[in-house]
């Protein structure tokens, strides 16, 4: 069975976690979840974790929903509020690296990458945890 949680404990830095490949209605809940940062109205970063290979396929629908809820206002409310996507994968799912970026398909700073170390760089290289309202110790000390 497929599991989806998410934390956003250390408020800018929000962490959404799947293993397996989510349902539709596991998918939905996390649009939720995106719909109630997004309604906050202030700049975050999110990382969103795939566990293991099953977890980057969709479900039937998935896509669609997916489509209809950026065209519905998130797809702007994303390039608003989100200061950087990273996307954690399972080194062993190097075709996914080949999809376009995170830029191309969200309109925001991000990465695909198959290690926290690569991604916590790519952060430190950019200064996204210069900003003085991240939590970053306990951040890492929580997810790294």
């Amino acid at each position: 069975m497929a599991i989806f949680s998410f934390d956003d404990r250390h408020w800018p830095l929000c962490v959404t976690s799947a293993q397996g490949t989510l349902t539709l209605d596991q998918h939905l809940e996390m649009l939720a979840v995106w719909d109630r940062w997004l309604r906050r109205k202030e700049p975050f970063i999110v990382f969103r974790r795939y566990l293991d290979p099953a977890a980057i396929a969709q479900a039937h629908g998935v896509a669609q929903v997916t489509k209809n809820w950026l065209a519905n206002g998130a797809a702007e409310e994303i390039k608003l509020y989100v200061r950087a996507m990273c996307i954690l994968v399972p080194a062993q799912t190097q075709a996914v690296k080949s999809k376009p970026s995170v830029d191309a398909v969200f309109g925001v700073p991000g990465g695909i990458f198959d290690n926290t170390t690569s991604c916590i760089s790519w952060l430190d290289d950019n200064q996204w945890f210069e900003c003085d309202f991240a939590a970053t110790e306990t951040f890492l000390a929580t997810f790294v």
